[in-house]
């Protein structure tokens, strides 16, 4: 069974209602369905998404996760199940609206950025 936004996830739905709130998902959204679905959700809500990639350097992401195992600060993902997912890993196309933020540095400085334009 596949969960999409629109019916696994109730919290962002809710908190896109409020038209106060600022809302920012955190999630992988690997595949296009679910970028689709979540852009949709956000729609109907009279929102518009933005998709926004972060350029993590995948040595730095299998650093964290090793890490991660030795002293866990949050749930983990083990390294067969990261390199399946990068392997099916659908990264957004031409046609899909999105900002790529190469150093994950810079998300802050976006962030700040875009809170003034909300």
């Amino acid at each position: 069974m596949v969960c999409t936004a629109g019916k696994a996830f109730p919290t962002p739905r809710h908190l896109l209602s409020n038209r106060e709130a600022r809302v920012v998902v955190d999630d992988t959204l690997c595949f296009r369905f679910l970028r689709a679905d979540f852009a949709r959700v956000a729609a109907e809500s009279g929102r518009q998404s933005v998709l926004l990639v972060l350029g993590t350097p995948l040595e730095e992401a299998r650093s964290r996760i090793a890490e991660n195992a030795r002293h866990p600060a949050r749930g983990g993902i083990v390294p067969a199940v990261l390199e399946r997912h990068l392997a099916t890993f659908e990264w957004p196309g031409a046609d899909e609206a999105h900002r790529v933020i190469p150093d994950p540095a810079g998300l802050d400085a976006w962030l700040v950025e875009e809170v003034d334009r909300w």
